[in-house]
């Protein structure tokens, strides 16, 4: 394969497509974005609709930055300090910050905190990331992750964003991308969560079946699917959010990870898997 030719060299489409602006985008964004705008030598002063067609989209598409907003506290009830604990060699939270930082989508990452020790060590070895100090108010295991994010946006710029969580360690870049790509494609839904498909019998508390009749033994494959929010991931705008100060709006979109992607660290031994399932290839 060739060397790409300069930026968006097709003379005839120069007056349609305009390209993207750069300024305040991260370096390792900057690098990922401008080799998506080449082109091949062989589309050269061709006219190839369909290639014009995909470099108009990825160019709409870039104008469209995503903010990655990460909540992060000192204080953890079921695993103590767990956001700054080491799992394989490294502090819980660099796990997806490092994630964050290879997904081309994703335009500045900001973390929320009310932990001096977590500022600190970002400010040693993520000084790009723009840490927004927690209020005192909004202190505490059980305040809603809805009003950190409501007091995130109301300081930052942007239309979109991106909420994730450090104790999803194993989340890929690839499939943040892909929930990206997937939103902005969707025009009707207004935001987007990830979710775990689940084919089991499942009852309620009061041992009623929930998706099954226990008189029809089916197979558990061929039940139909009910799906667990599994908090790996969530997008929505400034706006689907402040009309109702949630991050699911009226008409959202189910993005399906499955496992071990997905595997979030509530317990310790949620902790002990994930450390074990990072010594396996291909995880």
């Amino acid at each position: 394969m060739g060397k790409p030719t300069n930026h968006l060299n097709v003379s005839r489409f120069a007056r349609y497509i305009n390209p993207p602006n750069l300024s305040g985008v991260p370096p390792w964004q900057c690098r990922c974005m401008k080799s998506r705008f080449s082109i091949e030598p062989s589309l050269k002063n061709k006219f190839n609709i369909k290639a014009c067609r995909g470099i108009l989209y990825l160019m709409q598409a870039a104008r469209k930055s995503v903010t990655a907003i990460i909540p992060l506290k000192g204080h953890s009830e079921r695993v103590p300090s767990k956001n700054m604990r080491l799992l394989s060699g490294k502090p819980l939270y660099h796990w997806i910050v490092g994630t964050l930082r290879k997904a081309r989508g994703v335009s500045e990452i900001v973390v929320d905190t009310d932990s001096s020790k977590i500022k600190s060590d970002i400010e040693s070895n993520f000084p790009f990331i723009r840490v927004i100090e927690r209020p005192k108010a909004l202190i505490g295991d059980k305040v809603s992750v809805n009003k950190l994010i409501q007091n995130a946006i109301g300081v930052l710029d942007g239309d979109y964003f991106i909420q994730t969580h450090a104790t999803n360690p194993l989340l890929k870049a690839s499939t943040i991308d892909n929930a990206i790509d997937q939103f902005f494609s969707s025009k009707s839904r207004d935001s987007l969560f990830s979710v775990t498909r689940i084919q089991a019998r499942l009852y309620d508390a009061k041992c009623r079946p929930v998706n099954h009749n226990p008189d029809e033994l089916i197979r558990t494959q061929d039940l139909e699917p009910v799906f667990e929010e599994n908090s790996s991931l969530y997008i929505f705008s400034r706006k689907s959010f402040m009309r109702r100060c949630t991050r699911i709006d009226s008409r959202p979109l189910m993005f399906e990870i499955g496992v071990p992607e997905a595997l979030d660290i509530d317990t310790e031994q949620d902790f002990l898997l994930t450390q074990a399932l990072m010594k396996m290839p291909n995880v």
